[in-house]
């Protein structure tokens, strides 16, 4: 071989390093996007989410990207095609219902098809499903999925959907996804990007007078146990007689309005003590005045999940409890969003998940507590935009009890106790 040839041979080799370690330093696995291509993501506003992942670039932007650093400026951010938008109904003759303009596909080529049926627990979708399927769309797999109905607004971003399957069924292990599994102490680091739910379903109509907070409770068998996870009656009063003043306060509690699972529905005292004190809406009064204004001319587009997501996408401010709402109020909370879980059982409590990962669902604050005196101080300090009627609330709360994490054994459920004689302690 003549020097020549040898001396080419040896620079295609630097080259071939070179651009594998570009690669390698760029490439950002948890969504084949490129680091620095992040940067300019404010730069395209149909585009910008306020999800931690749901930055979406058309296929080709890597190639951009390389030439524009090579000569050292910023790449040509690409706008929108038309025709390659996303699922979202809007209602009739409600002219700017969004708030935001329609996000569109990141793709042009697609590779083949990424197909997934699912039919476990609510959260367990939020939390396994979607994230994975959202980050196969943005690498340009086609997607179908095949879920409950009513589901199809979650997955706006598929190119099918079947709801067809009936009831949601308890499972503690996946092969579907990138998640085998829910209660793991970090999320995974590839083919995992929550969509970017807030953002898609902001809008101009449910708007108040006064900022919007919404409280989601649970009252149902757990685990084929009694109830545990639940905000009691009389905290739940003193959290809408403290912030009703500051907030239009939206209620949700769990009804036959949504797919059922293996847990049975229980008679609570809640909406009672709601109507009493007048402070308050219910969802389920907003979901039935909303059906009877859209109902007939949306047909069965208009579903819970939708209308849900179009008014949880407009606060930023919650309190949940354990559980599946939980995660979605996580997802729609936003990066200025607030989320105070109240949580006493569950496999969470051992991961610390809910005070960990569920913040990467949209980058909103979520924090954890245990019992109702620190849920009512978390809510004073964080909610109450009055620093000296906050400061007076929390001052008058009594210490919160000591809690001791009952250790799982079997099939039993982790739970905190008052006492280390209640959990076996």
């Amino acid at each position: 071989m003549s020097g020549r040839c040898k001396l080419l041979a040896a620079l295609a080799c630097v080259f071939t390093l070179n651009i594998t370690a570009f690669q390698r330093s760029y490439w950002s696995p948890r969504q084949r996007v490129p680091v620095e291509a992040r940067a300019y993501s404010s730069q395209i506003s149909t585009l910008s989410t306020d999800g931690p992942f749901a930055y979406t670039f058309r296929e080709g932007d890597a190639t951009s990207l390389l030439s524009s650093l090579v000569v050292g400026k910023p790449p040509t951010p690409l706008l929108p095609k038309e025709g390659d938008g996303y699922y979202r109904p809007t209602p009739p003759d409600v002219p700017h219902f969004y708030a935001n303009n329609l996000l569109q596909s990141p793709c042009t080529n697609w590779k083949r098809e990424t197909s997934v049926m699912f039919d476990a627990e609510f959260g367990m979708e939020l939390i396994v499903a979607l994230p994975y399927l959202y980050s196969r769309h943005l690498q340009c797999f086609k997607t179908s999925v095949i879920s409950l109905p009513g589901t199809r607004s979650l997955y706006f971003f598929v190119q099918s959907h079947a709801g067809t399957r009936t009831h949601r069924i308890a499972q503690n292990r996946f092969v579907c996804c990138s998640l085998s599994q829910i209660h793991v102490p970090i999320l995974p680091k590839h083919n995992y990007a929550p969509p970017p739910l807030k953002q898609h379903y902001q809008n101009n109509h449910f708007i108040f007078a006064k900022p919007l907070l919404v409280i989601t409770n649970k009252y149902q068998t757990e685990w084929g146990s009694d109830p545990m996870n639940f905000i009691p009656v009389e905290t739940l009063g003193s959290l809408v007689d403290m912030l009703s003043p500051y907030y239009t306060i939206v209620y949700n509690r769990p009804t036959d309005a949504i797919a059922g699972d293996n847990s049975e529905l229980l008679v609570f005292g809640d909406i009672e003590m709601l109507r009493k004190k007048n402070t308050t809406i219910l969802l389920a009064d907003l979901w039935q005045s909303t059906r009877e204004k859209w109902g007939k001319a949306m047909g069965e587009e208009l579903t819970f999940n939708l209308f849900q997501l179009w008014l949880y996408a407009n606060a930023d401010k919650y309190i949940s409890v354990q559980g599946g709402n939980s995660v979605l109020t996580s997802y729609m909370a936003g990066k200025n969003g607030t989320v105070i879980v109240y949580s006493r059982a569950g496999n969470e409590l051992h991961h610390n998940s809910i005070g960990t990962w569920y913040t990467e669902f949209s980058n909103a604050t979520v924090v954890d507590v245990h019992d109702t005196v620190s849920l009512v101080r978390e809510v004073a300090s964080r909610y109450i935009p009055d620093a000296a009627v906050a400061t007076r609330i929390t001052r008058a709360l009594p210490p919160p009890p000591k809690l001791f994490l009952r250790q799982p054994w079997g099939k039993m459920v982790p739970r905190y106790t008052e006492t280390p004689q209640e959990s076996g302690g």
